[in-house]
């Protein structure tokens, strides 16, 4: 089948996550690192990617920005994956402010 040439936006966030979701993760690693943290985004650990990985004085922290319904299942699943990993695990619901907690 043949296909017309035809323009189309580049989508900003890759992985088809929306603009809420990225401007969210933005904002809470903006948020960490002027309170010290390197922080890295979308970092492969084992069979998961975390939104953000957070570091500081040998604290080792991951932070998951949840946009979508997820079942209690796969929330133990995932911050059990992480703690085994040598991570602590911050959840948020996408949509909070940073500076709320």
């Amino acid at each position: 089948m043949k296909r017309r040439l035809h323009f189309a936006h580049v989508h900003p966030c890759g992985r088809g996550e929306s603009t809420g979701h990225h401007e969210d993760k933005w904002g809470v690693r903006q948020w960490l690192q002027a309170r010290g943290y390197a922080v890295e985004q979308e970092v492969v650990i084992g069979t998961r990617r975390a939104d953000l990985v957070a570091l500081r004085d040998g604290e080792r922290l991951v932070v998951e920005i949840q946009a979508s319904a997820l079942s209690i299942e796969s929330y133990i699943e995932r911050t059990r994956h992480y703690q085994h990993n040598g991570f602590g695990v911050v959840w948020l619901a996408s949509g909070l402010e940073p500076g709320a907690w």
